[in-house]
């Protein structure tokens, strides 16, 4: 059985039925007739992005931090795209006032979420440049438990 080179985790066979339903239902409902070669492409890359969505899902594909950060960009340039950037800057804009109205109306719960959000980025960046392997945490969680006579 051979293997799809990009995800080498589902079979040949099964990419190209998925590839075929998505370009089938994006046919459907985009008139190919009546839109630009660029709205094609773009609605090819946003079929890219959801094969690779659906690969992570249903076979839990791993996605490196690179591959993430190109996907990322895909999306943000269609969402560029389609709306516009006068639309985009009051989204923003309408955005920080409802961040300034939370943090008025509740100014710990506002901490507390600045304090989590930047907890979680600072696991994030130093778990992904910590060293593979050699520390189990089985060990420092018993030896916890033991300690505190659990």
């Amino acid at each position: 059985m051979r293997l799809h080179a990009q995800c080498g985790s589902c079979p040949l066979g099964e990419c190209f039925c998925q590839s075929g339903f998505v370009v089938c239902v994006v046919n459907r409902h985009v008139q190919i007739g009546k839109t630009s070669s660029l709205v094609l492409t773009l609605c090819g890359v946003l079929k890219d992005v959801m094969l690779v969505a659906a690969s992570m899902l249903i076979w839990g594909t791993q996605v490196t931090g690179l591959q993430f950060f190109g996907y990322s960009i895909a999306l943000g340039g269609m969402v560029y795209y389609k709306l516009g950037y006068e639309a985009i800057k009051g989204y923003a804009g309408e955005a920080g006032r409802q961040w300034a109205d939370f943090g008025n109306r509740q100014p710990v719960l506002r901490r507390l979420a600045i304090i989590a959000l930047v907890l979680l980025t600072l696991f994030v960046l130093v778990g992904g440049i910590a060293p593979a392997g050699g520390i189990d945490p089985k060990d420092y969680i018993q030896d916890a438990r033991s300690k505190i006579g659990v």
